[in-house]
């Protein structure tokens, strides 16, 4: 259609935007079952796993872009928009710098803190663990989060050294 609306057998277009751990497929596979034929599922997974390692530029713009290009591509004019965790800070900024585009936006634990502060000790090790085997990316994410932001020393400390730590916090 060409105006974008709704008919009576058209299904709405939901762009599915997910967190940096977990795929878009992992995060969404139960809900996308429930909602079955009833919406046109556009899943996207983040633009940090785009290439073999995350680029250099890598931050909210360049996931904002790949919003914008992902509804492109499957020429969409306007969609409904839900993003989990990270996705759904990239859903939030997407909404607002294009809201002509988003017909409604849903978040799921949404965050994001963005990554023009971190040092480059902090986006090395980051670059790591979103490599490793999905076994292991969930608690070394878990324990990057929650590293005291005291220094590069502290992305090597044991995990046990962490507990009771309130100071320096993210």
């Amino acid at each position: 259609m060409e105006n974008n609306e709704r008919s009576s057998n058209e299904r709405p277009p939901v762009v599915f935007v997910p967190g940096v751990i977990t795929p878009a497929a992992v995060s969404y596979a139960s809900l996308l079952e429930t909602l079955g034929g009833e919406i046109q599922p556009i899943v996207k997974e983040l633009e940090v796993y785009a290439g073999d390692a995350p680029p250099i530029d890598y931050g909210l713009e360049l996931e904002i872009e790949g919003v914008q290009r992902t509804a492109d591509a499957a020429g969409l004019r306007s969609f409904h928009l839900i993003g989990y965790s990270a996705g759904g800070g990239v859903s939030l900024a997407f909404t607002a710098r294009y809201p002509e585009r988003v017909r409604s936006l849903a978040l799921i634990e949404p965050a994001w803190s963005g990554n023009d502060f971190w040092t480059p000790e902090e986006r090395a090790e980051l670059d790591r663990v979103v490599t490793l085997p999905p076994d292991e990316r969930m608690r070394a994410f878990f324990r990057f989060q929650i590293t005291p932001r005291c220094g590069a020393a502290a992305l090597s400390r044991p995990a046990a050294a962490l507990d009771g730590q309130a100071a320096c916090r993210r």
